[in-house]
């Protein structure tokens, strides 16, 4: 019996549910283009033209389901800017508008199937900063959005190429998640649940019924006098006729993330256990009568058919008999890029469920697939040696690619492993495998038809990532730190050292006389492995609030993925001292990173591949627009950002000297002193509660962090938002 995959179902679960809070921040990083796909989710269907639409990532894709089951894929269009959070079609003018996370409100014309038009796109702000938007709803024309921080907008779409944000009602809650229009009413979900009028100039007045919930809601759905709404998990029914007793009933749910109700039946999508199906006659009684056991994260129910999208795949369900729904026809999407090789112009990708994916990237800004092969269970890590990728697939063990003709890569040879293959280096015809509980496992692949284990080692756990340079593996360990190998003799590797880190070792680069680390909440770490058998850290960088889980390293250039934001890039060419100097938020979850000549690829999850490109600038930008920089580097970053209350403040200085942290509003008013005083070049942190020079609380909007370190100067716009 194969044990439970823990670790990805984390990862999952973080990438499914959750949604990141800034929107494409970024610092001397430039985004050059994106192969989008991802995980399934929203759902939108055209009843006239028998056509569904579906979210995969940053892409929303067309198909014709007018035979149910055979749907046919028209268009693949419409890529965004950031990741498919919800859809709503507009039908008397048939258009899409989306949902993107931090990509904003996206507009498209789908009145051609098979070549839909981008028409516009609107970024919600929050006192200066982008929210992420999750929810979006349309009544002639005024759209309506939900976002971060409890914030309805309202915009004036009249024309969808220039989208008009005329105000906002932050009464929903933070965040708001979920939106649903009856009439003249817009239901707001959210960690409250909240019932707006509609006026006739589209904008939003409350009517009293306001209820603040102990979990945020993911959805809400209207029928009648009933709102039917999905809180944490569980689902409530609520009597819209009462303001001060409403509740109905109640059903335990477990990961629910969507409902649709049509006459007394609820339909309740899950990611993990399925698409549920409840009588709701007696709300007081509410009863399970059927299920199906595929992956739901949206539902949409129209005609007897449910049209549902779940992470890897689009569904669709005949629900004739709500008892015993029965899968018609389906399209898989390509989802959760988790890993990337590059060489050349060509990307090889760890894909979830195409499995391994060959991109041509020599036009950044267009890369498209070439090649694809589905390998056994789910690939989680590439490396390349010659003509061949070496793909480690979890529960599958080792897969060998042939990829001498990119276009048609080819699986030649296969060896399982003990337990779960989560890494894989390759050097001088061995491949080393990172097998989890399993240890490191040294693989023969002079043939790579027939591969064979000739030797292993036992590790903690945890073993992950493995890089490999001379006669040594290293071996990220989770919270058993790195672990050196000596594989001088394949046949009987042997572990002479580890090295305990701060947090958990996701990731391992090795460069010279470096091992260079991804350490989770650690950050960067760099390790001394001049002498492998004796490694110590030189060296580190870790920002308040970073997830680091991806690293690369080129050039005295350190690339590293920040689960929480995205891209870091750090100058490690004074390994006692990195220092920032680069940054970009990312729309998905950046799990790895990779460098070549075609510019950075960040394997970003539901946002598939996202490509950057880095000027390498000699000194970062000032973000506050007085400050005027004068030679040397220093970086400055806050979290959580905008903040409630209180935020860390961590900072690089290069060199010795006098120090001034300050905290100014949007006038340039001196609002708090945070440090004054000599300080040693290095990295520090120190915590702002919101608090004036006169330890008032401050009010909420924006306000700027400025560092000064002799004729260096920096600054970070931070949002107080009460």
């Amino acid at each position: 019996m194969q044990k439970p995959d823990y670790a990805l179902f984390f990862f999952l679960a973080f990438v499914l549910i959750s949604s990141p809070v800034l929107a494409f921040d970024s610092n001397n990083i430039e985004f050059s283009g994106a192969w989008p796909y991802g995980a399934a989710r929203g759902v939108a269907y055209d009843p006239v033209r028998d056509l569904a639409f579906f979210g995969s990532g940053g892409v929303v894709i067309i198909a014709d389901v007018s035979n149910p089951a055979s749907p046919i894929t028209l268009s693949e269009g419409i890529k965004t800017r950031g990741v498919v959070e919800d859809l709503f079609y507009d039908a008397p003018n048939q258009r899409i508008f989306l949902a993107g996370g931090k990509g904003g409100l996206e507009i498209w014309d789908v009145a051609s199937s098979t070549s839909p038009q981008f028409l516009g796109r609107h970024e919600v702000f929050y006192f200066g900063v982008e929210v992420p938007v999750h929810a979006v709803a349309v009544k002639n024309s005024t759209a309506y959005v939900a976002a971060d921080f409890g914030f309805v907008h309202w915009l004036d779409v009249s024309d969808p190429t220039a989208p008009v944000d005329l105000g906002f009602n932050g009464s929903g809650g933070s965040p708001s998640r979920d939106l649903y229009l009856q009439g003249d009413f817009l239901y707001v979900a959210g960690s409250d649940f909240i019932r707006f009028a509609i006026n006739p100039n589209g904008s939003l007045s409350s009517t009293g019924f306001d209820i603040n919930l102990s979990q945020s809601s993911t959805s809400v759905f209207v029928l009648r006098d009933r709102a039917y709404l999905l809180n944490n998990g569980d689902l409530i029914i609520l009597d819209l006729t009462q303001i001060f007793l409403p509740n109905l009933g109640f059903w335990s749910g477990s990961n629910s993330r969507d409902v649709f109700v049509v006459d007394s039946t609820a339909y309740v999508a899950d990611p993990f256990i399925g698409l549920r199906v409840l009588d709701v006659t007696n709300p007081a009684l509410i009863a399970e009568i059927g299920s199906d056991s595929i992956a739901a994260l949206d539902v949409q129910v129209s005609g007897g058919i449910a049209y549902v999208s779940g992470g890897t795949e689009f569904h669709i369900v005949d629900l004739s008999n709500p008892a015993l729904p029965a899968g018609l026809g389906s399209i898989e999407t390509k989802s959760l890029v988790y890993d990337i090789e590059g060489d050349g112009g060509f990307v090889y990708a760890a894909n979830s469920t195409a499995g391994f994916t060959v991109l041509d990237v020599t036009s950044p800004a267009a890369p498209f697939e070439i090649g694809s092969l589905v390998i056994p269970d789910i690939g989680l890590d590439i490396t390349l040696g010659g003509n061949y990728a070496y793909v480690a697939s979890r529960y599958s063990g080792l897969r060998i690619i042939d990829i001498s003709n990119p276009a048609l890569p080819v699986e030649v040879g296969s060896q399982t492993t003990p337990d779960y293959a989560r890494g894989v280096a390759y050097q001088n015809g061995y491949a080393y495998v990172a097998d989890l509980s399993a240890g490191l496992r040294v693989i023969d692949v002079t043939d790579p038809v027939n591969p064979m284990e000739v030797g292993s080692v036992a590790l903690p756990s945890l073993s992950g990532q493995v890089d490999v340079q001379g006669d040594y593996a290293y071996v990220a360990n989770g919270s058993d730190g790195l672990r050196v190998v000596d594989v001088s003799d394949p046949t009987s590797p042997r572990e002479i050292a580890s090295i305990a880190t701060s947090d958990y070792v996701a990731g391992v680069f090795v460069d010279g006389n470096f091992a260079y680390v991804a350490d989770f909440g650690g950050g960067l770490r760099i390790i001394n492995i001049s002498n492998p058998s004796n490694p110590n850290e030189k060296g580190s960088y870790a920002p308040a609030g970073i997830i680091a889980s991806g690293i690369f390293v080129s050039n005295d250039t350190a690339y590293v993925t920040d689960q929480g934001e995205g891209l870091i890039v750090i100058d490690v060419s004074n390994s006692n001292n990195p220092v920032e100097i680069g940054f970009h938020e990312t729309p998905g979850l950046a799990f790895r990173v990779h460098k070549t000549d075609s510019g950075i690829h960040v394997a970003d999850g539901t946002g598939g591949l996202q490509i950057y490109g880095h000027p390498v600038p000699t000194t970062l930008p000032d973000l506050y627009p007085l400050d005027i920089l004068a030679g040397g580097i220093t970086s400055i970053r806050a979290f959580p950002n905008p903040a409630r209350s209180e935020t860390s403040i961590s900072y690089q200085i290069d060199h010795q000297g006098e120090v001034n942290l300050s905290v100014y509003d949007v006038r340039g008013a001196l609002v708090r002193t945070l440090i004054n005083g000599r300080q040693s070049a290095g990295h520090y942190q120190v915590d702002w509660n919101g608090l004036d020079n006169d330890f008032r609380a401050v009010s909420s909007g924006i306000y700027f962090v400025r560092l000064a370190n002799g004729s260096s100067r920096s600054s970070r716009r931070v949002v107080i938002a009460r």
